[in-house]
């Protein structure tokens, strides 16, 4: 494996003290004390987010887990979240076995039954001794799906994404692959809206769906855009983008105080997948992911083991994540008596088939919330499972990246959170591992990025074609530190992007308050709110080796006054010898 060592320009507040306050944080517990056992001892437990595989300690299940003897317990995602802490019951071994508990990848096992700072989305969990222990419980602290992707349709990333632009200069039909663009022609080249007068994007078929539509006008516009039913509307002069429509059919702009003239039309829109269905039984908590990981139900667990409630205020919400679109929804009712059999859903009024079962049609959206209207006594509605038909967006088989020139190579960062996908020859993968202070940038030999892993690419050219592949990378991503979106958002908070400045070389500075990252875009986040360096750089020159431990440049101003060993100290005289200045390596003669 090849490294190239960062220089970190900022300061951290303890580890385990940032971890500590995390009340707040999602979690899942998982109890590993199970009644059943499967022939061989192989376990297999299931959370709303996790799944956790080991070996049960005896027929009876009754202690959970083991772990003795290097023996494991492997939790991993379900859907990309990302586990932060642990907290771990031993129900058989004494006190002083808790210490030979190990976790990878590299994280500190505390001796009050915590593991901090995994930042991972697979664990597992071990130990050498040939004493017997075993884990009953665990807690799993995480974060969303995809570090904090947005659910519902708005998180359509790049993986999905296609397009097609329309020069509308010359007649008022135009026909592409999957979209149509229609209008009145004007009096000069384009289409025209105002007056009256309309402009209609359109899909072909019933297998895509448009999000977002980008007009050039000929002439500044100044106009109001009617007719679009809620999408938000971006831009001035020119240049004007239409988001958030996520349409099934067709748009149909137009103004009624402007008359503008539009030359040219791009219509971004993802081809959507044939109807498939899940069901979940809902009696046994009050959240759920299923339908590989696309379908979210939450809601209100009744007291009585019947499922979820809806009456009395309360609801069930079902929601789509990314980017999957909700056609028909059953549900069936474990407990129903009352004076009536209707359900309000978002304006939609279902009737009951009968006294257990209920259809809603017709939805054709990313959510739908349900409840029963019935307040007074005797009103008892309870749902004990739910079947969800939705389409899911289409992962594109390539995505083109485009990256920046410096230092003689193209350079950026990559993320998906839909697919796996592998990088072509030309370029290099590498992921980032942060410990303490000291950064280190490793390279991913078989150049395959994993889903929901953030990457550094560094290529001999400036537009990059990543292939989805079905294969996982044999590195594993172990102790990779980047962060990912899989959307467009504004800065999650001390963020350091990857850029070019002539005064430090490619590194990774730190991103304004009110920046934006893009979609599909890696980072790195100090977990610190003092955190207030202006950047950390690295070493570009992959022939060198030894610069395992250098620290902190105080500021991007300070940079090329600053001068440092290959051990990375301050040095004031430089003698001969090889050193870093200004982020390079020098030699001094």
């Amino acid at each position: 494996m090849k490294k190239i060592f960062f220089i970190f320009a900022m300061m951290f507040m303890s580890l385990v003290s940032a971890l500590a306050q995390e009340s707040s944080e999602p979690s899942d517990t998982l109890c590993l004390d199970l009644d059943t056992y499967e022939e061989g001892g192989h376990y297999i437990c299931t959370g709303p987010h996790f799944i956790v595989e080991g070996e049960l300690w005896d027929a009876s299940g009754y202690f959970g887990m083991y772990i003795h003897n290097g023996n494991k317990i492997t939790v991993r995602s379900k859907t990309g979240e990302t586990i932060t802490k642990v907290e771990y019951v031993i129900s058989t071994g004494s006190s002083s076995d808790r210490a030979l508990v190990r976790a990878t990848p590299g994280d500190v096992v505390n001796a009050d039954y915590i593991i901090n700072n995994v930042n991972a989305t697979d664990l597992v969990i071990n130990s050498d001794a040939e004493k017997k222990i075993a884990i009953c419980e665990l807690v799993v602290y995480y974060e969303p799906e995809g570090n904090g992707g947005e659910e519902g349709n708005t998180s359509i990333s790049e993986d999905y994404i296609l397009f097609e632009s329309f020069d509308t200069t010359n007649g008022t039909e135009y026909e592409g692959n999957k979209v149509q663009v229609t209008g009145t022609e004007a009096n000069v080249n384009g289409l025209s809206i105002g007056n009256g007068k309309t402009v209609t994007i359109s899909n072909i078929g019933n297998d895509t769906k448009i999000f977002k539509v980008e007009l050039n006008f000929i002439n500044d516009f100044n106009g109001t855009f009617n007719n679009l039913n809620g999408c938000v509307i971006d831009g001035s002069g020119k240049n004007w983008t239409i988001s958030n429509i996520y349409l099934p059919d067709n748009l149909t702009i137009s103004s009624s105080d402007g008359s503008g003239q539009i030359n040219n039309v791009t219509v971004y829109y993802v081809k959507m997948s044939e109807e498939k269905s899940v069901t979940i039984a809902t009696n046994t908590g009050p959240d759920y992911i299923e339908g590989e990981g696309h379908i979210k139900v939450s809601g209100t667990k009744s007291n009585a083991p019947y499922g979820l409630d809806i009456d009395k205020g309360g609801r069930v919400t079902i929601t789509s994540i990314k980017g999957a679109e909700i056609s028909k929804v059953k549900l069936q009712l474990n407990w129903y008596y009352g004076p009536d059999k209707i359900a309000t859903t978002a304006g939609i009024v279902v009737k009951g088939d009968d006294d257990n079962h209920w259809t809603i049609s017709n939805i054709n959206s990313s959510s739908l919330t349900i409840s029963h209207p019935g307040n007074a006594d005797g009103v008892r509605v309870q749902i004990g499972e739910i079947t969800v038909y939705y389409k899911e967006p289409i992962v594109n088989s390539t995505m083109e990246v485009v990256a920046n020139a410096a230092e003689g190579f193209y350079w950026t960062t990559f993320y998906s959170n839909a697919s796996n996908y592998v990088a072509p020859e030309n370029t290099q993968v590498f992921k980032v591992s942060l410990d303490g202070r000291k950064i280190t940038m490793t390279e991913i030999e078989d150049r395959i990025v994993n889903r929901y892993q953030g990457v550094v690419l560094k290529s001999t050219t400036g537009n990059i074609t990543m292939s989805k592949t079905d294969n996982k990378s044999s590195d594993g991503y172990v102790g990779n530190s980047l962060k990912g979106t899989s959307v467009k958002i504004t800065n999650p908070g001390n963020a350091y992007v990857l850029g070019y400045k002539t005064s430090a070389g490619v590194a990774f500075y730190k991103l304004s308050s009110n920046g934006t990252l893009a979609a599909n875009k890696a980072y790195l986040q100090a977990n610190s709110s003092n955190a207030a360096h202006a950047f950390f750089t690295f070493d570009v020159d992959e022939t060198a080796t030894g610069v395992d431990n250098i620290y902190a440049q105080d500021s991007e101003e300070d940079v090329d006054v600053k001068i440092y060993d290959l051990q990375g100290r301050r040095v004031a005289k430089p003698t001969k010898g090889i050193y870093i200045v200004n982020g390079k390596k020098v030699l001094m003669k």
